[in-house]
């Protein structure tokens, strides 16, 4: 009988640390990836909009330039949405441009 009351003893305590796993662990895990994901996207729009400044001399050539780094996103980043991407490639060029305004 003890060894019975043991048995369910330690089974509850291995489901009180699983749920604990699975309720703190795996989302906690989700959101670092997440925020890394994150990180490397905006790494690749930030190079992606400096290249278009490369490929695309000139004034009044920004709706090209918005287009190539739109595409060239969307082949490295297939689901990635309209918006989003819209809102990541203007923050780009909107550091790009404090930038080059603070070297002058």
């Amino acid at each position: 009988m003890d060894k019975e009351i043991l048995v369910n003893i330690i089974l509850a305590i291995i489901a009180f640390l699983g749920s604990i796993i699975t309720g703190v662990l795996v989302p906690y895990i989700k959101k670092s990836k997440n925020k890394n994901n994150m990180m490397l996207l905006k790494l690749v729009v930030d190079t992606l909009v400096t290249a278009a400044e490369e490929i695309f001399v000139g004034s009044g050539r920004g709706d090209k330039k918005y287009e190539w780094v739109y595409n060239e996103l969307v082949k490295r980043y297939p689901k990635i949405d309209e918006k989003e991407a819209k809102i990541l490639i203007e923050s780009a060029v909107n550091e790009l441009h404090n930038v080059q305004n603070s070297i002058k």
